[in-house]
């Protein structure tokens, strides 16, 4: 979908500055987005296109020909709508290799005034945690800064300090599956340099959560085709990630395994049929027989049948989110709070009372029933922008705000780096006058 086209969108993409652009490549999905994002998070997208996914199971490449043919047909209509192209993209992963810990880092501070230097310094010590093999760090994201004997700093630059410690959340993926994403698009004849890759559910979490729901707490769950990803929130701190390599395709085959249909038509019922659980279902149409035709046979599927199958589906899907929560709780020894509840993202969160099923199905430490919403993205505008206030756009949304984010913090690192360079410059030019002077003198 053009949302600009011909001499209009000329005029304006002459005036406005040069789009981010990026790919959200899903399982069920593979979807283009480019638009403007502001320094406050405002997000006007210009230009969005979809297609059926292909070559993609449970977030890994299973094909790398079929996906890379997918993405260049999305990035040929691009260029046939726009007359334009791109050379830069974010893309996002997901899936059960995504690995996550919180680590802390600690550096001295010279000067004894904390500059971005030592805060970048003290961010890198944290970095050098280790993973599992084959692991490779995607995020390192800070949750507090400490100050000598001072806790939860914000910002430290400009303090007065002897020592700079500070607390990260660190993600890492599996490096053949980013590798594996990175090779579909060096098959294509026109090279697109990948700026970064993104893990799915901080994408979905950038787009959707407000930083009100991150202080007092919150688990956002990116439900989409072939993968889960879980983000959780304390004061305002993120302090696990998480994916699983199922999602909305695997209720789907359990529904066609279960009635002996074809994939496509178990997909169709689902999404037209589909509810959480049959005793959401009003009792005139519980009993209702749903005819599903395949070639010549008539296969009938009763209402309350069907929502058996994805109730027991999504029940376990909360059952690991709430055990995997619980076990970080048991682990940590962290007193983490999700006042804010659950934030359910993604094109399954649009299944019909899957709010109720999940508000009976996760608890807090306290066994109380958790509070549970639907996430939608936020901080859209522009005139198209109620377009794009779905579930299924979140980590569209996500990718091209949070990939603002990482592009604005690479130029304060480059602005930090060159400002160093300059700095053991003149050092290093005022200690060879020093020594010229002294061999001079004596």
């Amino acid at each position: 979908m053009t949302l600009f086209k011909g001499k209009k969108a000329d005029s304006v993409q002459d005036k406005a500055p040069e789009p981010l652009f990026a790919l959200d490549i899903g399982t069920s999905k593979i979807r283009l987005i480019a638009g403007h994002v502001s320094d406050n998070g405002d997000v006007e997208i210009t230009y969005f296109s979809q297609i059926a996914s292909s070559g993609m199971v449970n977030g890994s490449v299973s094909d790398l020909n079929k996906l890379s043919d997918k993405i260049s047909t999305l990035i040929q209509q691009y260029k046939q709508e726009t007359q334009s192209s791109f050379s830069e993209c974010f893309i996002g992963i997901a899936g059960r290799h995504i690995q996550s810990q919180n680590e802390k880092g600690l550096t001295t501070v010279p000067t004894h005034i904390v500059t971005e230097a030592d805060k970048e310094n003290a961010i890198e010590q944290a970095r050098s945690a280790k993973f599992s093999e084959y692991n490779h760090i995607l995020h390192v994201i800070p949750q507090n800064y400490e100050i000598d004997d001072s806790t939860d700093i914000t910002n430290p630059i400009g303090l007065s300090a002897l020592r700079l410690g500070v607390g990260v959340h660190l993600i890492a993926c599996n490096e053949d599956q980013e590798n594996n994403l990175k090779a579909a698009f060096e098959k294509l004849d026109n090279k697109i340099h990948i700026e970064h890759v993104i893990y799915n559910g901080i994408a979905a979490a950038d787009a959707v959560l407000s930083q009100e729901e991150k202080e007092i707490g919150v688990c956002l769950i990116d439900f989409g085709g072939g993968t889960v990803n879980v983000s959780v929130y304390d004061r305002g701190k993120l302090v696990l990630t998480f994916g699983m390599d199922q999602g909305g395709s695997s209720i789907t085959r359990d529904i066609a395994t279960r009635f002996s249909i074809p994939l496509r038509m178990a997909e169709y019922i689902k999404q037209k049929f589909g509810v959480a659980h049959p005793f959401l279902l009003d009792k005139d149409v519980a009993n209702v027989k749903l005819a599903v035709k395949d070639n010549d046979d008539r296969i009938y599927v009763r209402r309350d049948d069907l929502s058996t199958v994805v109730g027991i589906a999504l029940n376990n899907f909360f059952k690991i989110i709430n055990d995997k929560i619980n076990r970080y709780r048991q682990h940590s020894g962290s007193e983490l709070s999700l006042g804010a509840g659950y934030v359910i993202t993604g094109g399954v969160a649009l299944t019909e009372g899957i709010t109720t099923l999940a508000h009976n199905k996760v608890t807090g430490p306290d066994s109380s029933r958790a509070k549970v919403i639907i996430g939608f993205p936020k901080s859209l505008v522009g005139e198209n922008s109620e377009k794009f206030r779905s579930p299924e756009m979140a980590t569209a949304v996500g990718l091209l705000r949070f990939g603002h984010a990482l592009k604005r913090d690479k130029i304060n690192k480059n602005l930090v780096q060159k400002e160093l360079r300059k700095n053991n410059g003149v050092f290093s030019k005022t200690v060879h006058w020093v020594k010229d002077w002294l061999s001079k003198e004596f």
